[in-house]
């Protein structure tokens, strides 16, 4: 779990489902831009991700399945 407190709102909340958001380069180059990286990361590494809105705080919950490859 990942609590950013006193964050703004995410709004809309960012599509992880692929194939639509950030992604790493497909020519296996890095990129100078550093942007949306974290997005693609997430994606690559867990299976389900859920973020809520709980007062001042965006809780991020990562998680993946453990047959997952």
């Amino acid at each position: 779990m990942i609590s950013e407190i006193g964050a703004e709102p995410i709004d809309p909340l960012p599509d992880l489902d692929p194939p639509s958001g950030p992604a790493f380069p497909d020519d296996g180059t890095l990129q100078d831009d550093e942007s949306g990286r974290g997005l693609a990361m997430i994606r690559a590494l867990v299976t389900t991700v859920t973020v809520e809105r709980q007062d001042d705080t965006n809780v991020w919950v990562l998680s993946r399945d453990s047959g997952a490859a």
